[in-house]
């Protein structure tokens, strides 16, 4: 993984799927739910969650791209509803 090895050499690297979410969260949130949600929140929470895993990337001694992978599947699993689709109150 590439994120392992700019972590060996010291480069602090979050994957872009986190950085890039605030766009996928705008989109969803318009299409299943027909409401805009305000730049500065989708700010708020892609800056929450990217706290959150340098945070545990500290704490586990785990580059952050591990632990934002890790996460991500764990949110995922969650969000899996028992027919295979993702419930819309979930995102």
């Amino acid at each position: 993984m590439h994120g392992d090895r700019l972590h060996e050499r010291g480069i602090l690297y979050v994957p872009d799927f986190v950085i890039n979410a605030g766009a996928l969260i705008r989109g969803a949130t318009f299409h299943l739910q027909g409401k805009r949600e305000p730049v500065d929140a989708i700010e708020q929470r892609v800056g929450d969650t990217v706290a959150r895993i340098l945070s545990m990337s500290v704490a586990e001694d785990l580059p952050p791209a591990r632990v934002a992978v890790r996460e991500a599947e764990r949110k995922l699993d969650r969000l899996h509803v028992g027919d295979g689709s993702v419930s819309e109150d979930s995102l």
